[in-house]
């Protein structure tokens, strides 16, 4: 994973910035409230006018929006910008209905990965972020799995 776009840099969205930047990672942004975005341009960050500006070439979106809601409103603005095969990693923890409703709203040629997270910005900031993924079979790169990783 070399190019990461986040969307939304509020406290979680800008602790994630800013670890990626920490570890090499080419990172792209957005956010509604633009001042937010200036001290992570300091670090490094390049920061876009608009989501579907920020998503080109990213291989990984992150999400780190308030609700459904701006989730669903967001992506649906980044999704001209989408590269096939991105995957989205949805941490906004916006509840399974919003997630099905993204899901079917995203292109095909786009991965989504439900993602919501335990932890706040300490456990990003230590690398202790836990992150509980789920994916479908329809939009995920990993399925199906390879036949031997099921058999014992």
């Amino acid at each position: 994973m070399s190019r990461v776009t986040v969307l939304g840099t509020g406290h979680m969205g800008s602790a994630m910035v800013k670890r990626l930047i920490s570890q090499g990672i080419e990172v792209s942004m957005w956010n509604r409230t633009r001042s937010r975005l200036t001290p992570l341009v300091e670090l490094g960050a390049t920061a876009h006018d608009s989501p579907a500006k920020a998503v080109v070439n990213a291989e990984v979106v992150i999400t780190a929006l308030t609700d459904g809601a701006a989730v669903n409103g967001i992506l649906g603005e980044a999704a001209p910008g989408l590269s096939k095969g991105t995957v989205i990693a949805e941490t906004s923890t916006i509840g399974p209905m919003a997630v099905t409703d993204l899901h079917g709203r995203l292109p095909d040629y786009v991965h989504l990965v439900d993602a919501p997270v335990l932890g706040s910005v300490p456990a990003i900031k230590a690398g202790n972020l836990t992150i509980l993924a789920g994916v479908t079979r329809r939009r995920s790169p990993w399925w199906p799995p390879p036949s031997n990783r099921w058999e014992r």
